[in-house]
């Protein structure tokens, strides 16, 4: 009888060790996955500070601006770059402040290649300092 029970429980051991590795791999993962999520929304709140900031102390609509967004996140694109001079309408002596927004900027998971996820809408806004001229 304990023959023929030995043979029926043959295989158990490994049936649930990858029953087992299937699950921690999947919530590895995860947290993997989470992880690179805030991190891309992170990398888009430091892009439109070091914009904002760059934007502040650079001539109006300088090239520097999308430069120093790129040094933080290298795949933004122009369109994705929204830089607002405040008041609309002003010029480098009179502007107060400097709006700087990342938009439509999204990652595709590791795990799901296909899908896209969208990073949430970032903005910085900044008060005026030189702008390129002297004060």
């Amino acid at each position: 009888m304990k023959r023929c029970h030995r043979r029926l429980q043959a295989g158990v051991a490994a049936v649930e060790f990858s029953v087992t590795i299937l699950i921690l791999f999947a919530l590895t993962m995860g947290i993997f996955e989470f992880g690179r999520v805030v991190f891309a929304w992170n990398a888009a709140a430091e892009a439109t500070r070091a914009g904002a900031r760059t934007a502040s102390v650079s001539t109006m609509y300088s090239a520097n601006i999308a430069d120093a967004m790129r040094s933080v996140i290298a795949d933004l694109k122009d369109s994705q770059i929204a830089v607002a001079y405040l008041p609309a309408g002003c010029d480098p002596d009179t502007c107060e402040a400097i709006t700087v927004t990342v938009l439509g900027y999204a990652i595709s998971p590791l795990m799901m290649p296909v899908a896209v996820l969208p990073v949430p809408i970032s903005t910085t806004t900044v008060q005026r300092e030189s702008m390129g001229v002297n004060s």
